[in-house]
C-alpha cells in the first residue's frame, strides 16, 4: 500500500545548496521546477570549489533536495510536495512516528525520482572538460545512474525556456 504524492508547481535556485558531502558538507548551485507533476533539476558544479563533486555526490544531493521539498511552502501555504498517507489511523498504530516519517520520505523520493529530468552541469574551468559539460542523469530508485553528455540545445524542449542559464557567479558560493 503506497502513499499518493501531490506534487505542485514551483520553481527556486538554491545558491549554495548544501548536501552531506565525503568528511565535509558539499555545496553546489541546484535549480529545481516543478511543473505539472513533472520535475527538472540543474545541479551545477561550483567554481573554485574542492570538495565533494555533484557526481560523486549525487546520491546525497537527491536525498537533501528530497527533505527541503517536504519542508517546502507555496505562498499559499500548501506542501510543494505533499504525502497523503493511506489509512493513516491504523499506520500510525502499528509504526513509530519514525517509521512514519521514512515512509513518507521514501514515497516522496519515489515519486521525485519518477517523474524527474535531473541535469549536471559543469560550468567551464569547473570539471575535466575545460569548456564545461552539461548531461542528463538517468537516475532510479535502485541501481546505478548514468550520464547522457549534450549540447543544451538537445535538452531544449524538455525544460522551460532559459533553464540552463544560470545567472549567479558560481566562484561566489563561499559560506
Amino acid at each position: 500500500m503506497s502513499d499518493e504524492v501531490v506534487l505542485r508547481d514551483f520553481a527556486k535556485d538554491y545558491f549554495p545548496f548544501q548536501f552531506p558531502g565525503f568528511g565535509r558538507p558539499g555545496h553546489c548551485f541546484l535549480r529545481v521546477n516543478l511543473f505539472d507533476s513533472n520535475v527538472s533539476v540543474l545541479c551545477a558544479q561550483l567554481k573554485d570549489y574542492h570538495s565533494t563533486s555533484v557526481t560523486n555526490g549525487l546520491e546525497g544531493i537527491i536525498d537533501s533536495l528530497v527533505d527541503t521539498l517536504l519542508k517546502e511552502r507555496l505562498t499559499s501555504g500548501k506542501a510543494v510536495v505533499e504525502v497523503i498517507e493511506k489509512f493513516p489511523f491504523l499506520r500510525r498504530l502499528t509504526r513509530s512516528d519514525q517509521e512514519v516519517s521514512r515512509s513518507r520520505y521514501l514515497s516522496a523520493r519515489r515519486k521525485l525520482l519518477e517523474r524527474c529530468r535531473w541535469f549536471e552541469y559543469y560550468p567551464p574551468g569547473a570539471g575535466v572538460a575545460d569548456e564545461g559539460s552539461l548531461a542528463l542523469v538517468s537516475v532510479r530508485n535502485a541501481g546505478a545512474p548514468s550520464w547522457s553528455y549534450a549540447m543544451p540545445e538537445a535538452f531544449a524542449a524538455d525544460v522551460p525556456e532559459g533553464f540552463f542559464h544560470i545567472a549567479e557567479d558560481l566562484s561566489k558560493w563561499h559560506m
